[in-house]
């Protein structure tokens, strides 16, 4: 399988020598027999044709923030978000919700980090079926607060959410499993246990 990483940020300078960038921790991660193609979307670098997937990875940018750049990578997303599968991870997740239809927004709690346990409140065909839980580090301060249209919240903390067109986004800044968004009401649940 071939994969576009859609790289739209990069970890910190000082951090590069020993993990690399996005687009190559994720390549990593995807492991042997999926060939990966790097695009940096803030100089204007998109995947043609011919992939089996996309995959956004995360940026220092918020979907708000006034960068030529953010209005084309939603165009493209919206292009193409039934082609291939996609999935989200941190920015991804949420340019991917704004580009749909969704809202995102800074958290009026400020920043979320350490490890946060997502509860599922059901399961896709791609899940573990017996998982009722997932627990990611994050660092993260942004949060979609409206879904996009046609989205089915999986579960949630405050930052899961798949779309069952395909499109799936993951909200923690790191590089692990792959879901999406939030759900009002496991924010209000989570709001009580705070």
């Amino acid at each position: 399988m071939k994969i576009a990483i859609l790289e739209p940020g990069y970890p910190p300078k000082d951090l590069q020598p020993r993990f690399g960038t996005y687009g190559e921790m994720f390549a990593r991660m995807l492991g042997e027999g999926v060939t990966t193609e790097v695009f940096d979307v803030r100089n204007g670098a998109y995947p043609g044709d011919g992939f089996g997937g996309y995959l956004i990875t995360g940026s220092a940018a918020g979907v708000y923030d006034d960068q030529p750049w953010i209005p084309q990578l939603s165009s493209w997303i919206r292009a193409n978000a039934s082609k291939s599968p996609m999935v989200g991870v941190c920015f991804g997740h949420q340019i991917m919700a704004e580009a749909l239809g969704g809202k995102v927004k800074k958290s009026d709690k400020g920043w979320g980090v350490g490890l946060h346990t997502y509860a599922l409140n059901t399961t896709a065909p791609w899940m573990d079926r017996d998982a009722r839980t997932l627990s990611v580090p994050a660092s993260h301060q942004d949060q979609v607060v409206e879904i996009a249209p046609g989205t089915e919240v999986l579960g949630g903390y405050l930052r899961i959410r798949h779309y069952r067109s395909g499109v799936v986004g993951y909200r923690a800044h790191d590089v692990g499993r792959t879901l999406s968004h939030e759900s009002r009401a496991c924010r209000e649940r989570a709001a009580h246990q705070n």
